[in-house]
């Protein structure tokens, strides 16, 4: 392989891992974490509540008020994660800036790296 190519796939490797640790941690994936965990935070809260419309009335904020902190913490995470190692398989792809997927479907708790 010649010099010039290998240089430029550590150059692209090094861009991926530093803009997809930065885009994941800090935009993709605390916005996608604290959506999902959010969600069932506010989902799970009611239906532990009894799911009457009172469970609903204070399970739904609450749930969604501390689904989303944790989720956006453990997006954060995720994101970092993602950028790191899949800018090293994969620089620039939708998985090394935890953009895959559709935006509801993220699973923030999922950090199996194939």
């Amino acid at each position: 392989m010649p010099v010039s190519a290998s240089v430029g796939s550590a150059f692209k490797k090094v861009g991926g891992v530093v803009v997809g640790t930065f885009y994941g941690a800090f935009l993709a994936g605390p916005v996608r974490g604290a959506h999902d965990l959010g969600t069932r935070g506010a989902d799970g809260l009611a239906e532990a509540f009894g799911g009457g419309t009172v469970a609903k009335a204070a399970g739904y904020p609450i749930g969604a008020f501390a689904g989303g902190f944790a989720g956006g913490f453990i997006g954060m995470v995720n994101g970092a994660a993602n950028g790191i190692v899949y800018g090293m398989k994969d620089p620039f792809s939708q998985k090394n800036l935890s953009l895959d997927g559709e935006f509801h479907d993220y699973d923030v708790l999922d950090f199996d790296f194939e």
